[in-house]
């Protein structure tokens, strides 16, 4: 089974775009595409400085929630843990605060990523220049690895 690859062809808001691929090339809902760095991050050989090729670097990667014949919309899936700011017991140094609570305390939180280039995850439309993800940017299916088949025989030495 060879991968689905395409382009995007816009970035609708911070969470979903829109790829060049559909149901006539064989996208389905729930397929997964990594969004690449156009051309990958070229690779040398350390002692001659001859070039060995180039390898693919995602950006990000989107799940497929729509599909019409010749496009599909991804949006993005994976969460991102933001970590704990401040402190969040009582502190014997924050006397102004009447809680005795650290006033800039934030605690830890997952947020799903976002096409940002900045620090944003606020949904709201996304300007191009925004956002890490650009028009034409090449989209590669993740093809899913086979499950393995049980082996008996290896399970009875240990």
């Amino acid at each position: 089974m060879s991968r689905i690859e395409g382009k995007v062809a816009t970035v609708l808001n911070e969470r979903e775009l829109v790829l060049n691929v559909g149901a006539e090339e064989g996208v389905e809902i729930g397929m997964r595409f990594k969004i690449l760095y156009p051309g990958g991050i070229e690779i040398t050989d350390p002692d001659t400085n001859e070039p060995l090729g180039n390898v693919e670097w995602p950006k990000t990667e989107v799940k497929v929630v729509s599909v019409q014949p010749h496009m599909a919309v991804g949006r993005t899936f994976r969460t991102v843990t933001i970590p704990e700011v401040g402190t969040p017991y009582l502190s014997a140094f924050r006397a102004a605060s009447l809680l005795g609570y650290d006033a800039n305390y934030q605690p830890a939180k997952e947020v799903v990523e976002t096409l940002r280039s900045s620090d944003g995850f606020a949904e709201k439309e996304l300007d191009a220049s925004e956002s890490v993800v650009q028009r034409g940017d090449p989209a590669v299916q993740v093809v899913p690895l086979p499950k393995k088949a049980k082996n008996p025989e290896a399970e009875e030495g240990y």
